[in-house]
């Protein structure tokens, strides 16, 4: 079973690798393709597990100032691991999972909806259209291998671009996607706060937690239906 869905999963890594996508990048175009790989974003190198009952979808993966700026021992690392184990942003997903799902970023399957590198900085915005297109093409069809039971999309627009793929309507406020889970035959999908300083902070304001009570609250969900 399990080679079958890495059999599955190469086909979509290869539309990806031969996709053109206009004003983006793709992975094989930085540093002679260090960071091309097997898998439709290198967020997958430290999360592959294809059984995995929990997927986690991020926006995307890198942008071109970033990526040019690092380091050749920072290249390298990032072309290895998938991510910066040093960045908040992945500590803080690392110690959620471990705290309320009981588990380690291996246990799960993790992807970026965008696989491509956008221009400008990290925190440049991708339209939605093209979020939305990449949801279609990419993200709907690693689900529909995996086969989890939950997946958790960070940020709203990861969550609107996946749940408008399956005909849902876009949700305007954090709020309410958080509380407004979406069934897709037996996969429940979930938005939740993006782990960064900034998606952690807007969701905190006025010192009140509510991220550890949003991510409470999906593992009770998930852990009532496995």
């Amino acid at each position: 079973m399990a080679n079958q869905k890495h059999i599955e999963i190469k086909k979509i890594v290869v539309r990806r690798q031969t996709a053109r996508w206009e004003k983006y990048d793709n992975l094989v175009n930085f540093l002679n393709g260090i960071y091309e790989c097997d898998h439709v974003s290198p967020f997958s190198h430290g999360a592959q597990n294809v059984n995995a009952k929990v997927m986690l979808v991020l926006q995307d993966w890198g942008s071109v100032d970033y990526l040019k700026s690092l380091c050749d021992k920072d290249q390298e690392s990032l072309s290895q691991l998938g991510r910066d184990p040093t960045l908040f942003t992945n500590k803080n997903i690392t110690n959620l999972l471990n705290r309320h799902f009981h588990l380690d970023l291996a246990d799960t399957y993790a992807t970026n909806l965008f696989p491509f590198i956008k221009q400008g900085t990290m925190s440049s915005s991708i339209p939605i259209q093209d979020l939305n297109r990449a949801a279609i093409e990419y993200t709907r069809p690693l689900i529909e291998v995996i086969q989890p039971s939950i997946v958790i999309c960070f940020g709203l627009k990861t969550f609107n671009a996946l749940i408008s793929s399956y005909g849902y309507k876009n949700i305007t406020k954090m709020p309410e996607a958080i509380s407004s889970p979406k069934t897709v035959g037996a996969v429940l999908i979930h938005c939740l706060p993006h782990p960064g300083r900034l998606g952690q902070n807007n969701r905190n304001k006025g010192g009140i937690d509510r991220v550890s009570a949003d991510w409470a609250s999906v593992a009770k969900n998930f852990n009532s239906t496995t």
